[in-house]
């Protein structure tokens, strides 16, 4: 049993594609000329149906699409962008000095060291400890020593 596809339909479920008998020739095993025929038929009829498809006006969607007035593009440009937050200014300045403080404080967090750690190879001051305190954006907050419970805290932040 054959079933028509109907063009004008315009529901969008390929239901109406699943039913389709392709002739009882096909099935039974008889090779000949009316099987060519009847694929040639059934091929001329499919390619008429999907030519009226296309010249359907529900298929002309792309026909009227502005992409800048397309609900992407606005949602786009109203989407705000993050930035990371405010830039970070510098804690040091130039010199290795505590820009709010005005202070040379050494980072082990003692006001009265003198520079207990080895000499910086950038800025040569024993002062700085892993990394030059020459125009460095953060600060120690604590040090912990290991081995012990001994926690020193920054009481200049």
């Amino acid at each position: 049993m054959e079933q028509s596809i109907d063009p004008d339909e315009s529901s969008n479920s390929n239901s109406r594609f699943d039913h389709i008998d392709y002739g009882s020739e096909s099935r039974e095993g008889n090779f000949g000329a009316s099987e060519g025929e009847g694929e040639k038929h059934l091929s001329e009829r499919l390619t008429a149906a999907l030519r009226r498809l296309t010249q359907n006006d529900n298929m002309k969607f792309m026909e009227n699409f502005d992409p800048e007035r397309s609900n992407r593009e606005r949602r786009k440009l109203t989407r705000k962008i993050y930035t990371g937050g405010r830039k970070q200014s510098n804690v040091y300045d130039e010199k290795g000095v505590i820009m709010t403080l005005e202070k040379d404080l050494c980072d082990c967090l003692d006001e009265q060291c003198p520079g207990c750690h080895f000499p910086c190879p950038k800025c040569r001051s024993c002062k700085c400890a892993h990394e030059c305190r020459q125009n460095r954006k953060w600060m120690y907050d604590s040090i912990e020593i290991e081995g012990t419970d001994e926690v020193i805290r920054n009481k200049f932040r």
